[in-house]
């Protein structure tokens, strides 16, 4: 449950953030992956595991991240 309210919580900000910058939108693709890696080696980082135990590249798209009901499996 932490981890949902954790993602609809930055989901919310980034819908903001968005709506203020449509020049983001635009080219928020570009971002995803930088920001994976980042996210890869915090959360391997926090959990102790190995990085490799997270895709090497991100596996979701921009709509699937923007979408506040995409839940990944």
């Amino acid at each position: 449950m932490a981890a949902g309210v954790t993602i609809l919580t930055q989901r919310i900000s980034l819908a903001d953030l968005l709506s203020e910058n449509h020049t983001l939108r635009a080219t928020i693709a570009d971002f995803i992956e930088p920001a994976y890696q980042d996210a890869r080696e915090l959360t391997a980082n926090g959990t102790r595991c190995a990085i490799d135990t997270f895709p090497a590249g991100c596996p979701w798209t921009a709509t699937q991240i923007v979408d506040k009901a995409f839940l990944p499996e």
